[in-house]
């Protein structure tokens, strides 16, 4: 009834309603349609965004020229988050792996990939080898580290 009350007073909506009255008597005139639609459903937002781990990043964390900033909490609670920039590239192997991926199954794949950075980190922490065989895989780290 209200939707009525509206388009029955003087206003724009009552003259498009009229204009339509005067022409519907011309051959091949239509009338103005009203969709009404529930808000509970935004369908713009499920059209303009995609759920892909490289399109969230993009859209939440600002990513740009292969660069992402993370706001970083202080130990002070009462000072503002400082940004930390992270390079996004084709050496990230998780990035490579998992940027088309549907952001629930990244989810998944981040305890994963903990867990083998962890056992690495423990076979290097804890392999009993010398120094000089330890040199080539130190000097392809360094190499690998950006500039």
């Amino acid at each position: 009834e209200r939707i009525r009350e509206l388009l029955s007073k003087s206003g724009v909506a009552a003259e498009l309603f009229a204009a339509a009255r005067t022409s519907a008597e011309a051959p091949g005139a239509s009338r103005p349609l009203l969709c009404i639609l529930d808000r509970d459903v935004d369908l713009v937002t499920m059209l303009n965004h995609t759920w892909t781990y490289q399109a969230m990043v993009h859209d939440i964390l600002g990513m740009r020229l292969n660069k992402m900033q993370v706001p970083v909490e202080s130990e002070d609670a009462s000072a503002p988050p400082k940004p930390r920039s992270y390079d996004v590239d084709e050496a990230d192997a998780f990035w490579t792996a998992h940027a088309g991926d549907q952001f629930p199954e990244v989810l998944n794949a981040v305890p994963k990939a903990i867990e083998d950075f962890e056992k690495r980190r423990t076979e290097m922490a804890g392999s009993g080898q010398q120094e000089d065989a330890l040199a080539p895989g130190l000097a392809a780290a360094i190499n690998a580290l950006p500039e």
